[in-house]
This record gives C-alpha cells, sequence and structure tokens, in this order.
C-alpha cells in the first residue's frame, strides 16, 4: 500500500496548485472589480462635486432697482477635475427683474468635461432676496424759520423742496397716512401757533412703495411782529403837499 501513496501525493500536490490558481483568479478578478468600482464611483463624485458652481458675491441680497439682472452673471462655475477644460451654465430664471421686491429662487445647470473627454454636469439653487435697503430722500428749504406773530404768509407746505424715492421718483403729499399704498408718501405734521411767540416744529415724514421710511424736522420760530417806523415829513414837503391840496380844492369848485 505504501507503494501507491506517490500518486496519492502528486494528486494532492495538483489539487493545491489548482486551488492556488483559482484563488488567484478570483483575487485578481475581485480587485480589478473594485478597481473598476472606485473609478466609476470617482466619475461620479467628480461629476457631482468637481464641478462647482458657486454665487460670485456670497451676500445674496440684490438691491432694488430698475434694471433685469442676467441670472448667470451671478455665478462662477469651476471644473477641478480638469481645470483648463472650458464650462457653461444655464439658468432658470434667466433673468431677475430687480424692480419687484422678494425671494427669487434660480437654478442652474453647468456642463463641463473630464481629462478623459467624458462630459459632466452639476445643478445647484440658489435663492437671492431682492430688497430695497434705500430711505427715501427730503429735501427742505431751511433747518430754522423764523416767522412773525400773526404773519399772513407762512406756508408749511413751502417748507419742503423735495421728497423723493431714489428709484421711484417723486413722492405725493398726503393730509394722512393711507392703511396701504403702492406708491409712496410724505405728510406734513406741525404743531405751530401763529397767535403765539415761541419755538414749534414741522416734521416732514416719507414712506417708500416699499415701507421705508425718513424723516426731517424743521425748526419755526414764531417771533414778535415788528412795526416800520413813521417816516417823517419835511417842513418843505409838508407846505409842498398842503399846496397841492389847495389847488386841487380850488379846481374841484
Amino acid at each position: 500500500m505504501e507503494e501507491n501513496r506517490p500518486w496519492l501525493s502528486r494528486l494532492f500536490k495538483t489539487f493545491i496548485i489548482l486551488l492556488v490558481a483559482v484563488a488567484s483568479t478570483l483575487y485578481i478578478y475581485h480587485y480589478e472589480q473594485q478597481v473598476a468600482d472606485r473609478k466609476k464611483a470617482a466619475e461620479v463624485i467628480n461629476s457631482m462635486n468637481g464641478l462647482k458652481i458657486e454665487t460670485i458675491d456670497t451676500n445674496l441680497i440684490l438691491e432694488y432697482g430698475t434694471n433685469s439682472l442676467d441670472s448667470t452673471t451671478l455665478v462662477r462655475v469651476t471644473n477641478r477635475s480638469n481645470p483648463t477644460a472650458s464650462s457653461s451654465v444655464t439658468a432658470d430664471p434667466i433673468a431677475i427683474n430687480t424692480g419687484v421686491v422678494g425671494n427669487v429662487e434660480v437654478t442652474y445647470t453647468a456642463k463641463s468635461k473630464m481629462l478623459n473627454g467624458t462630459e459632466i454636469t452639476n445643478s445647484k439653487k440658489y435663492t437671492f432676496i431682492v430688497k430695497d435697503t434705500q430711505a427715501p430722500i427730503i429735501e427742505i428749504d431751511k433747518n430754522s424759520i423764523d416767522v412773525e406773530q400773526g404773519s399772513p404768509y407762512y406756508n408749511e407746505k413751502a417748507i419742503v423742496l423735495s421728497v423723493k424715492d431714489p428709484i421711484d421718483g417723486d413722492l405725493p403729499l398726503v393730509d394722512k397716512a393711507p392703511v396701504n399704498s403702492t406708491t409712496g408718501y410724505y405728510t406734513i405734521t406741525s404743531n405751530v401757533d401763529l397767535k403765539t411767540i415761541g419755538k414749534y416744529q414741522v416734521v416732514v415724514h416719507a414712506v417708500d412703495r416699499n415701507g421705508n421710511t425718513a424723516d426731517k424736522s424743521v425748526s419755526i420760530n414764531v417771533i414778535e411782529k415788528t412795526y416800520a417806523a413813521p417816516v417823517q415829513t419835511s417842513k418843505s414837503d409838508l407846505s409842498s403837499s398842503m399846496k397841492n391840496n389847495n389847488q386841487q380844492a380850488q379846481e374841484s369848485n
């Protein structure tokens, strides 16, 4: 029976060799599969994160105005997997109307290519805020005005030269502030008493169509009325006046 052992040993060695070969093949296949999976995962990462869309200004507030802005000018695209490749970006909506206050959501889609020529895309949403930050501008004649007691010429409306919104222009004068205003307005209030000597104030209050406000005060000083001194007449003037009066009386007779 010992004579049969050599072929059994050879068979065992052959089995071991085949087992090692199969294990090596499986290992190589598994390794290559891992490499392919990692490559595919890297391509996915590059397609999503390698193509970066970011706003040029971290502040997403846009100033209220009269113009429309091209949405694509508010972002930049960076291809980190292939920095020399050209990139394009589209936006929806393509234009932002800054004449309307509120939030505007813009969806950006960027395209570029990797080093191997494969096209990659990425999308990003940003919400911009159109905001009116500028208050109305009130221009007055003087900060302080002297008015004679009982003067018939005092006019509070004449104190104000102009009231304007930097974007929308002139604001109208109203007697009472409206509950809602789509155009803006300004009011004039005062405690001036022309009968009583003293210091008073006139307040100009302006509100634009988006709720920004501005105020300006004017001091009104009611002062004692000044009387003009009577004009003194010389003797020669008096004599001439009497002569003219006598002549007129004789002519009338």
